[in-house]
């Protein structure tokens, strides 16, 4: 199949969160199955089309924001797994970077982004048999291809429900032109994830329990899914290629399943790293990703004073102004067991590998799936029962005999830390610990598994059985 994937970024090319690496690894998988894919994505400006072999074609696009035309450019490339890439370049649209930026400058970004990816895709040599949007971003591109490109089918992800991207009605400077125009007026809320997801054939939620939220009319959507069957839901997988512990150039040390010594070395590496005493018997704790309120931060901020006075130790790599100065408060009361170090793709990889337990305690959209990261690389993680870790984590006995994380069900700091707790309860009993380490590892997360579902649902459409 001739596949187009539009999306607001690419790892490695861009990314502010889990989309980027979700477009990296997803259309690399259905390309190993046969499939051609090409992925259409915006030229931020952190994307330096020399250095990355970029192609200018000579004709580009055109897109209409607020009466004015925004003449759009096209690069091609190609990633090293045969994937398509068409970047669309604007000098003032796409300056602010791929997560930078205010609302009114993203929504622009957006609105010109949508018509000029959908015209990129309607003007291909062969003509695409699916598109599929990512996000709120690009997904008013599906409305346009309706009619731009006609015989191609629309699938639209998600990913994150809670950003919609309305557009104002009183602000004539985001007022996009013809069919996107059209389908913003229709809809009740003029969002271009509304527009979006009444021009898909299919909707993707990451995990089952999203999608009866929404269908319970979680984030004001329950009424765009009253045709059975239009949401369903595929689990994401992890990219073999970023994270593996037994190739992963981040690491100090390798391991696996079978030999979990490198896994010690990463432990006590990163206890030097970041001035912790080396010590192999004390449970490792490590928190990674962007920690802000509304990804778990401010409940991990209220819980730190009690989770501390607890034997372990805790890295925190990243987290927001205020959960820094929760932990700086701290710091000195306890400069042997917690740590906060930098956000970055090395100290994430090296957290992850060298901690004993991943706390995840809300929804987090900065490193894809991290309680998958975590569950590959040997860390089992502590979650709240929300999103897809809802699906993807299940709690563990007291025994240890089942299980693939520690689960708690409500933002609260008392049941964070009771949770905690009783993780470490399970690390203290090192030889069922460490069979349950083994048995998570080797859990299939891989994105070929879920590419075969999309493959499906793609097959699904094409076949007629969605309108």
């Amino acid at each position: 199949m001739e596949l187009v994937f539009i999306a607001p970024e690419i790892t490695p090319y861009s990314r502010s969160g889990e989309i980027g690496d979700v477009c990296a690894a997803l259309p690399k998988a259905l390309r190993s199955g046969g499939h051609k894919v090409t992925v259409i994505s915006p030229l931020w400006s952190g994307i330096d089309a020399n250095a990355r072999g970029l192609a200018r074609r000579l004709s580009g696009v055109e897109a209409i924001v607020g009466g004015q035309r925004h003449a759009c450019t096209l690069h091609d490339g190609r990633t090293t797994g045969g994937v398509e890439l068409v970047f669309v370049g604007h000098p003032d649209a796409f300056a602010i970077g791929a997560d930078g930026g205010d609302e009114h400058a993203r929504l622009r970004a957006a609105l010109v982004f949508v018509q000029a990816a959908a015209q990129a895709a309607a003007s291909r040599e062969a003509t695409p048999d699916l598109l599929h949007a990512h996000g709120w971003f690009a997904a008013g591109a599906l409305a346009i291809a309706k009619t731009a490109v006609p015989g191609a089918a629309r699938v639209l992800s998600l990913h994150d429900p809670r950003q919609q991207g309305r557009v104002p009605g009183s602000d004539g400077t985001l007022e996009p032109a013809g069919q996107l125009a059209e389908a913003l007026a229709a809809s009740a809320d003029r969002s271009l994830l509304r527009a979006g997801i009444e021009a898909a054939q299919r909707v993707v939620a990451s995990s089952e329990s999203e999608a009866h939220e929404l269908i319970g009319g979680a984030h004001g959507l329950g009424d765009a899914f009253a045709e059975t069957g239009k949401l369903i839901a595929i689990a994401n997988g992890l990219d073999a290629a970023r994270w593996n512990p037994l190739t992963d150039p981040l690491l100090p040390a390798r391991f696996d399943p079978v030999d979990l010594r490198g896994k010690a070395r990463c432990k006590d590496q990163l206890q030097l790293e970041v001035g912790l005493p080396i010590a192999p018997d004390l449970p490792l704790c490590a928190c990674v990703g962007s920690l802000t309120a509304e990804t778990g931060g401010a409940l991990l901020a209220q819980a730190l004073p009690t989770l501390l006075q607890n034997e372990l130790q805790l890295v925190i790599a990243g987290g927001d102004a205020a959960l820094r100065e929760a932990a700086a408060q701290l710091a000195t009361k306890y400069e042997e067991r917690l740590r906060v170090v930098a956000a970055d793709e090395r100290s994430a990889h090296r957290a992850i590998a060298g901690a004993d337990l991943v706390l995840v305690p809300g929804r987090d959209a900065a490193i894809a799936d991290l309680h998958l990261c975590a569950q590959r690389y040997g860390a089992l993680p502590v979650v709240r029962k929300v999103g897809a870790m809802a699906d993807a984590v299940v709690d563990c006995d007291a025994q240890l005999m089942t299980g693939t994380g520690f689960v708690f069900e409500r933002d609260d700091a008392a049941e964070l830390v009771a949770t905690v707790q009783r993780a470490l309860a399970a690390f203290a009993r090192r030889k069922p610990f460490d069979t349950l380490r083994r048995r998570t590892m080797k859990l299939d997360v891989s994105w070929e598994r879920s590419a075969r579902r999309y493959e499906h649902v793609y097959r699904t459409i094409k076949r007629g059985d969605a309108t």
